[in-house]
């Protein structure tokens, strides 16, 4: 199955890298720098409530994944993202 590869892949492979090249961190300091990134940079365009949102979709799709929940995935919180009301905070 070949997959289009999109500038989100793109993005999602360069923080990948990045993370595994950091060495003087242990996972779970990396992944409290990365939530606090997404939600410091998601806060800027999307305000904190959006970008609060988000997370939680993210959470829960997560949990729907490894529950065996085989139409979950992540591209519906993309898709179902309404730019229109996003605020500068």
């Amino acid at each position: 199955m070949n997959k289009k590869y999109t500038p989100l892949d793109d993005f999602y492979d360069h923080i990948k890298i990045i993370t595994k090249a950091t060495t003087d961190l242990n996972m779970e300091a990396k992944t409290i720098v990365l939530f606090r990134a997404a939600l410091e940079l998601g806060a800027e365009e999307m305000g904190v409530e959006k970008a609060m949102n988000v997370l939680a979709r993210l959470m829960t799709s997560t949990m729907s994944i490894l529950d065996g929940d085989e139409e979950a995935d992540f591209q519906d919180i993309l898709e179902d993202l309404d730019i229109s009301d996003m605020t500068k905070n």
